[in-house]
């Protein structure tokens, strides 16, 4: 490495994408991927052609947003687990998107 570089005065394992952070953004993803495999047909529930979007289903996979978002704000204040705390927020964050796309392209 040379001097110039910015990531060579860090200490190993620090930096902008380090262990802590991708533990914590794909467990959160690996979540929210077993919870939609699991129950994603139970989301788009259709009753005689009308979309019925908000069902039980809708709860659980908000509430396991939620869930992940206040987690990893708890986090962030554990000196340890900051680093998986902002992986897991922002998997929260990826996780909602999917929501509101699976929203917006069900018919």
């Amino acid at each position: 490495m040379s001097t110039d570089d910015p990531s060579s005065s860090l200490p190993k394992g620090e930096g902008p994408f380090n262990r802590g952070f991708l533990i914590g953004f794909f467990g959160g993803i690996v979540v929210s991927f077993i919870v939609w495999s699991l129950g994603g047909h139970y989301f788009i529930e259709s009753h005689k052609g009308n979309f019925y979007p908000f069902n039980h289903s809708v709860l659980v996979v908000l509430i396991l947003e939620l869930c992940k978002f206040v987690f990893g704000i708890y986090l962030l204040f554990v000196d340890r687990w900051k680093k998986p705390g902002l992986g897991l927020l922002t998997s929260a964050v990826v996780g909602g998107m999917i929501f509101v796309g699976v929203c917006a392209f069900a018919q």
